[in-house]
Protein backbone atom coordinates (compact mmCIF):
# COMPACT_ATOMS: atom_id res chain seq x y z
CA UNK A 1 0.00 0.00 0.00
CA UNK A 2 0.67 3.61 -0.61
CA UNK A 3 1.54 6.25 2.50
CA UNK A 4 -1.72 7.73 1.46
CA UNK A 5 -3.79 4.42 1.89
CA UNK A 6 -1.91 3.84 5.32
CA UNK A 7 -2.80 7.13 6.11
CA UNK A 8 -6.35 7.19 5.10
CA UNK A 9 -6.84 3.41 6.49
CA UNK A 10 -5.00 4.30 10.11
CA UNK A 11 -7.42 7.93 10.25
CA UNK A 12 -10.26 5.84 9.59
CA UNK A 13 -9.55 3.01 12.33
CA UNK A 14 -8.69 5.98 14.83
CA UNK A 15 -11.96 6.96 14.16
CA UNK A 16 -14.02 3.75 14.47
CA UNK A 17 -12.19 3.22 17.28
CA UNK A 18 -13.28 6.46 19.34
CA UNK A 19 -17.15 5.29 18.27
CA UNK A 20 -16.00 1.33 19.56
CA UNK A 21 -15.10 3.45 22.59
CA UNK A 22 -18.30 5.45 22.59
CA UNK A 23 -20.99 2.50 22.57
CA UNK A 24 -18.78 0.76 25.19
CA UNK A 25 -18.80 3.36 27.48
CA UNK A 26 -22.54 3.40 26.60
CA UNK A 27 -22.77 -0.04 27.26
CA UNK A 28 -20.86 0.49 30.52
CA UNK A 29 -23.65 3.24 32.09
CA UNK A 30 -26.74 1.08 31.54
CA UNK A 31 -24.78 -2.42 33.10
CA UNK A 32 -24.05 -0.32 36.04
CA UNK A 33 -27.47 1.41 36.42
CA UNK A 34 -28.59 -2.50 36.38
CA UNK A 35 -25.97 -3.15 38.99
CA UNK A 36 -26.67 -0.41 41.21
CA UNK A 37 -30.08 -1.86 40.77
CA UNK A 38 -29.21 -5.38 41.77
CA UNK A 39 -30.55 -6.87 38.39
CA UNK A 40 -27.07 -6.94 37.02
CA UNK A 41 -23.87 -9.02 38.19
CA UNK A 42 -20.61 -7.06 38.68
CA UNK A 43 -19.49 -9.68 36.57
CA UNK A 44 -21.17 -7.70 33.74
CA UNK A 45 -19.44 -4.86 34.39
CA UNK A 46 -16.20 -6.57 34.30
CA UNK A 47 -16.68 -7.90 30.81
CA UNK A 48 -17.26 -4.20 29.75
CA UNK A 49 -14.25 -2.67 30.97
CA UNK A 50 -11.75 -5.40 29.77
CA UNK A 51 -13.41 -4.87 26.43
CA UNK A 52 -12.71 -1.18 27.11
CA UNK A 53 -9.52 -1.97 28.08
CA UNK A 54 -8.43 -3.84 25.08
CA UNK A 55 -9.78 -1.08 22.88
CA UNK A 56 -7.90 1.75 24.44
CA UNK A 57 -4.82 -0.28 23.94
CA UNK A 58 -5.04 -0.51 19.97
CA UNK A 59 -4.74 3.55 19.94
CA UNK A 60 -1.10 3.80 20.81
CA UNK A 61 -0.12 1.21 17.77
CA UNK A 62 -2.79 3.13 15.59
CA UNK A 63 -1.32 6.54 16.21
CA UNK A 64 2.58 5.44 15.76
CA UNK A 65 1.25 3.99 12.48
CA UNK A 66 -0.62 7.52 11.86
CA UNK A 67 3.05 8.95 12.17
CA UNK A 68 5.08 6.39 9.67
CA UNK A 69 2.82 7.00 7.29
CA UNK A 70 2.81 11.21 7.69
CA UNK A 71 6.47 10.71 8.06
CA UNK A 72 6.66 9.00 4.61
CA UNK A 73 4.26 11.46 3.12
CA UNK A 74 7.10 14.59 4.34
CA UNK A 75 10.01 12.56 2.74
CA UNK A 76 8.35 11.86 -0.65
CA UNK A 77 7.11 15.48 -0.57
CA UNK A 78 10.99 16.56 0.23
CA UNK A 79 9.96 18.01 3.70
CA UNK A 80 11.37 17.12 6.88
CA UNK A 81 9.19 14.00 8.33
CA UNK A 82 6.17 16.16 10.41
CA UNK A 83 2.88 15.32 11.22
CA UNK A 84 -0.37 16.06 9.06
CA UNK A 85 -3.39 17.45 11.68
CA UNK A 86 -5.67 18.56 8.68
CA UNK A 87 -5.64 14.51 8.06
CA UNK A 88 -8.01 13.87 10.75
CA UNK A 89 -10.46 16.63 9.77
CA UNK A 90 -11.64 14.74 6.61
CA UNK A 91 -11.33 11.02 8.04
CA UNK A 92 -12.25 8.29 4.94
CA UNK A 93 -10.62 6.31 2.55
CA UNK A 94 -10.61 7.70 -0.30
CA UNK A 95 -12.82 6.19 -2.73
CA UNK A 96 -13.21 6.26 -6.61
CA UNK A 97 -15.79 6.74 -9.37
CA UNK A 98 -14.11 4.60 -12.14
CA UNK A 99 -11.00 2.96 -13.17
CA UNK A 100 -8.78 3.94 -15.96
CA UNK A 101 -10.37 4.80 -19.74
CA UNK A 102 -11.08 1.91 -21.38
CA UNK A 103 -9.91 2.03 -24.94
CA UNK A 104 -7.80 -0.60 -27.10
CA UNK A 105 -6.16 -2.23 -24.57
CA UNK A 106 -2.46 -2.51 -26.31
CA UNK A 107 -2.80 1.40 -26.63
CA UNK A 108 -2.97 2.18 -23.22
CA UNK A 109 -0.20 -0.43 -22.37
CA UNK A 110 2.01 1.31 -24.63
CA UNK A 111 2.16 3.98 -21.86
CA UNK A 112 4.05 2.19 -19.52
CA UNK A 113 7.71 2.79 -19.44
CA UNK A 114 8.74 -0.64 -19.79
CA UNK A 115 6.92 -1.04 -23.15
CA UNK A 116 8.24 2.07 -24.11
CA UNK A 117 11.80 1.10 -23.65
CA UNK A 118 11.25 -2.22 -25.09
CA UNK A 119 9.46 -1.34 -28.31
CA UNK A 120 12.22 1.03 -28.64
CA UNK A 121 15.03 -1.61 -28.49
CA UNK A 122 13.36 -3.34 -31.05
CA UNK A 123 12.87 -0.69 -33.60
CA UNK A 124 16.46 0.51 -32.97
CA UNK A 125 18.10 -2.87 -33.29
CA UNK A 126 15.42 -3.58 -36.33
CA UNK A 127 16.47 -0.17 -38.22
CA UNK A 128 20.43 -1.59 -37.83
CA UNK A 129 19.51 -4.60 -39.26
CA UNK A 130 18.28 -2.72 -42.36
CA UNK A 131 21.36 -0.40 -42.14
CA UNK A 132 23.66 -3.32 -41.83
CA UNK A 133 22.28 -4.78 -45.12
CA UNK A 134 22.54 -1.90 -46.79
CA UNK A 135 26.03 -2.27 -46.76
CA UNK A 136 26.37 -5.40 -48.12
CA UNK A 137 25.37 -3.97 -51.79
CA UNK A 138 28.05 -2.07 -53.89
CA UNK A 139 28.19 1.82 -53.63
CA UNK A 140 28.84 4.42 -56.03
CA UNK A 141 30.86 7.52 -55.24
CA UNK A 142 31.55 9.86 -57.89
CA UNK A 143 35.56 11.97 -56.71
CA UNK A 144 36.48 14.95 -57.70
CA UNK A 145 34.93 17.27 -60.09
CA UNK A 146 32.67 16.41 -62.75
CA UNK A 147 35.03 18.06 -65.89
CA UNK A 148 34.78 18.60 -69.50
CA UNK A 149 35.70 15.88 -71.18
CA UNK A 150 37.06 16.25 -75.00
CA UNK A 151 35.75 14.54 -77.76
CA UNK A 152 38.84 13.78 -79.55
CA UNK A 153 40.59 12.62 -76.30
CA UNK A 154 40.11 9.08 -76.66
CA UNK A 155 42.08 8.79 -72.50
CA UNK A 156 39.74 10.99 -70.84
CA UNK A 157 36.38 8.48 -71.38
CA UNK A 158 39.17 5.48 -70.04
CA UNK A 159 40.23 7.66 -67.86
CA UNK A 160 36.30 8.61 -66.20
CA UNK A 161 35.69 4.97 -66.48
CA UNK A 162 38.67 3.59 -64.77
CA UNK A 163 37.73 6.31 -62.18
CA UNK A 164 34.35 5.47 -61.70
CA UNK A 165 35.05 0.96 -61.19
CA UNK A 166 37.66 2.37 -58.51
CA UNK A 167 34.94 4.61 -56.85
CA UNK A 168 32.33 0.91 -56.47
CA UNK A 169 32.78 -0.23 -52.49
CA UNK A 170 31.97 -3.97 -53.68
CA UNK A 171 32.15 -5.74 -50.31
CA UNK A 172 32.90 -9.50 -52.26
CA UNK A 173 36.88 -9.74 -50.35
CA UNK A 174 36.12 -9.22 -46.50
CA UNK A 175 35.84 -12.79 -45.45
CA UNK A 176 32.34 -12.74 -44.55
CA UNK A 177 32.76 -9.85 -41.44
CA UNK A 178 29.72 -7.60 -42.82
CA UNK A 179 27.24 -10.70 -43.78
CA UNK A 180 28.26 -12.03 -40.62
CA UNK A 181 27.52 -8.25 -38.90
CA UNK A 182 24.06 -8.66 -40.25
CA UNK A 183 23.50 -11.98 -39.26
CA UNK A 184 24.68 -11.18 -35.43
CA UNK A 185 22.15 -7.78 -35.71
CA UNK A 186 19.63 -9.51 -36.70
CA UNK A 187 19.89 -11.96 -34.05
CA UNK A 188 20.05 -9.06 -31.51
CA UNK A 189 16.82 -7.79 -33.69
CA UNK A 190 14.77 -11.27 -32.76
CA UNK A 191 16.08 -11.08 -28.89
CA UNK A 192 14.38 -7.36 -28.45
CA UNK A 193 11.54 -8.53 -30.31
CA UNK A 194 11.26 -11.65 -27.93
CA UNK A 195 12.13 -9.23 -25.24
CA UNK A 196 9.20 -6.64 -26.23
CA UNK A 197 6.66 -9.60 -26.61
CA UNK A 198 7.62 -11.11 -23.09
CA UNK A 199 6.92 -7.35 -21.50
CA UNK A 200 3.72 -7.39 -23.44
CA UNK A 201 2.89 -10.25 -21.69
CA UNK A 202 3.99 -9.74 -18.29
CA UNK A 203 2.27 -6.29 -18.76
CA UNK A 204 -1.35 -8.08 -19.63
CA UNK A 205 -0.98 -10.71 -16.40
CA UNK A 206 -0.45 -7.76 -14.68
CA UNK A 207 -3.57 -5.73 -15.77
CA UNK A 208 -5.79 -9.19 -15.31
CA UNK A 209 -4.30 -9.77 -11.58
CA UNK A 210 -5.20 -6.26 -11.00
CA UNK A 211 -8.63 -6.47 -12.30
CA UNK A 212 -9.65 -10.25 -10.55
CA UNK A 213 -8.37 -8.93 -7.47
CA UNK A 214 -10.90 -5.47 -7.80
CA UNK A 215 -13.14 -7.41 -8.58
CA UNK A 216 -13.25 -9.89 -5.37
CA UNK A 217 -12.44 -7.30 -3.26
CA UNK A 218 -15.45 -5.16 -4.81
CA UNK A 219 -17.66 -8.23 -3.81
CA UNK A 220 -15.96 -8.82 -0.39
CA UNK A 221 -16.50 -5.16 0.71
CA UNK A 222 -20.54 -5.56 -0.16
CA UNK A 223 -20.70 -8.34 1.75
CA UNK A 224 -18.99 -6.74 4.41
CA UNK A 225 -21.32 -3.95 3.94
CA UNK A 226 -24.39 -6.19 4.75
CA UNK A 227 -22.67 -7.49 7.46
CA UNK A 228 -22.44 -4.54 9.20
CA UNK A 229 -25.18 -3.46 8.62
CA UNK A 230 -27.12 -6.79 9.86
CA UNK A 231 -24.64 -6.56 13.05
CA UNK A 232 -25.66 -3.17 13.56
CA UNK A 233 -29.88 -4.33 13.61
CA UNK A 234 -28.91 -7.49 15.88
CA UNK A 235 -26.68 -5.38 18.27
CA UNK A 236 -29.81 -3.04 18.41
CA UNK A 237 -32.24 -5.41 19.24
CA UNK A 238 -30.53 -7.32 22.17
CA UNK A 239 -29.14 -3.90 23.93
CA UNK A 240 -33.44 -2.71 23.53
CA UNK A 241 -33.79 -6.52 25.02
CA UNK A 242 -31.03 -5.85 27.45
CA UNK A 243 -32.70 -3.16 28.99
CA UNK A 244 -36.19 -4.95 29.51
CA UNK A 245 -34.30 -7.52 30.99
CA UNK A 246 -34.81 -10.20 28.47
CA UNK A 247 -31.76 -11.97 27.44
CA UNK A 248 -28.81 -12.05 28.97
CA UNK A 249 -25.66 -9.44 28.79
CA UNK A 250 -22.96 -12.40 27.58
CA UNK A 251 -25.45 -11.81 24.42
CA UNK A 252 -25.53 -8.22 23.80
CA UNK A 253 -21.76 -7.95 24.05
CA UNK A 254 -21.32 -10.81 21.47
CA UNK A 255 -23.56 -8.94 19.26
CA UNK A 256 -21.52 -5.52 20.41
CA UNK A 257 -17.99 -7.25 19.22
CA UNK A 258 -19.50 -9.18 15.70
CA UNK A 259 -20.35 -5.23 15.11
CA UNK A 260 -17.17 -4.07 15.92
CA UNK A 261 -15.14 -6.77 14.19
CA UNK A 262 -17.64 -5.85 10.94
CA UNK A 263 -16.64 -2.66 10.91
CA UNK A 264 -12.95 -3.63 11.03
CA UNK A 265 -13.16 -6.00 8.27
CA UNK A 266 -14.82 -3.45 6.55
CA UNK A 267 -12.15 -0.55 6.59
CA UNK A 268 -9.72 -3.32 5.40
CA UNK A 269 -11.55 -4.32 2.15
CA UNK A 270 -12.07 -0.73 1.45
CA UNK A 271 -8.51 0.26 1.65
CA UNK A 272 -7.63 -2.92 -0.04
CA UNK A 273 -9.91 -1.73 -2.86
CA UNK A 274 -8.47 1.70 -3.00
CA UNK A 275 -4.78 0.02 -2.59
CA UNK A 276 -5.62 -2.91 -5.91
CA UNK A 277 -7.24 0.02 -8.44
CA UNK A 278 -3.63 1.58 -7.61
CA UNK A 279 -2.34 -1.24 -9.27
CA UNK A 280 -4.53 -1.17 -11.63
CA UNK A 281 -3.70 2.30 -12.59
CA UNK A 282 0.06 1.47 -12.05
CA UNK A 283 -0.19 -2.33 -14.51
CA UNK A 284 -1.54 -0.39 -17.17
CA UNK A 285 0.38 3.10 -17.41
CA UNK A 286 1.16 6.99 -16.17
CA UNK A 287 -0.98 10.11 -17.75
CA UNK A 288 -4.18 8.12 -16.97
CA UNK A 289 -7.76 10.26 -15.96
CA UNK A 290 -10.38 9.08 -14.48
CA UNK A 291 -10.29 9.04 -10.44
CA UNK A 292 -12.97 10.45 -8.64
CA UNK A 293 -14.66 10.28 -5.98
CA UNK A 294 -17.80 7.51 -5.56
CA UNK A 295 -17.35 4.08 -4.63
CA UNK A 296 -14.57 2.31 -5.75
CA UNK A 297 -14.50 -0.08 -9.03
CA UNK A 298 -18.03 0.53 -9.56
CA UNK A 299 -17.33 1.12 -12.90
CA UNK A 300 -14.25 -1.16 -13.87
CA UNK A 301 -14.93 -3.99 -16.44
CA UNK A 302 -13.43 -6.86 -17.66
CA UNK A 303 -11.65 -6.30 -21.66
CA UNK A 304 -10.71 -8.68 -23.75
CA UNK A 305 -7.39 -8.86 -24.53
Amino acid sequence: RTSVDMLAETVERLSLLDTTLELQQRTLSIVKARLDAGIAPALDVDRVRADQARSRAQRGLLQASQREAEFALSVLTGQAPTTFPEATDEAGIPEFAAGPPLGIPADLLRQRPDLRAAEERFLAEAATVSVQRADLYPTLRLPGMIQLIGSTASGGVDGLIASLTAALDIPLFDGGRRRAEVAAQRAAADAALLGLRAALLEALAEVENALQRLQALEQQRKQLALAVKASRSAYRQLDALYTEGLVNFIDVLDAQRNLISSREALIDAEADAVSAIVTLYNAIGPNLSGIASSSPANNIQRTAY
